[in-house]
């Protein structure tokens, strides 16, 4: 076989058997100058198949946001689910 296909065969046969092992949740995978190539071997693995995107409540994101910006004094005409959490003390 050609360098290149069996590179691309051996990624995604490791992609494939890294789905299946316990505590392993994602690759990363760098095809220098060769993104395309990264795609389709993530697409012919098939380990994206069964996901479901995260999305985040666009309500939640504009909160987060809010609280990062507005600083102390303004958190506070917030709803009270958007205040951060308090580092612990040292």
């Amino acid at each position: 076989a050609k360098p290149r296909e069996e590179g691309r065969r051996i990624c995604i046969e490791i992609m494939q058997e890294l789905r299946e092992m316990a505590g392993v949740s994602g690759v990363h995978v760098m095809a220098y100058r060769q993104e395309e190539a990264v795609a389709e071997m993530v697409d012919a693995s098939g380990i994206l198949k069964e996901r479901t995107p995260w999305r985040r409540d666009h309500n939640q994101l504009v909160e987060a946001i809010e609280t990062l910006h507005l600083g102390p004094r303004a958190r506070a005409d917030l709803p009270h689910h958007a205040e951060p959490t308090p580092a612990p003390a040292e």
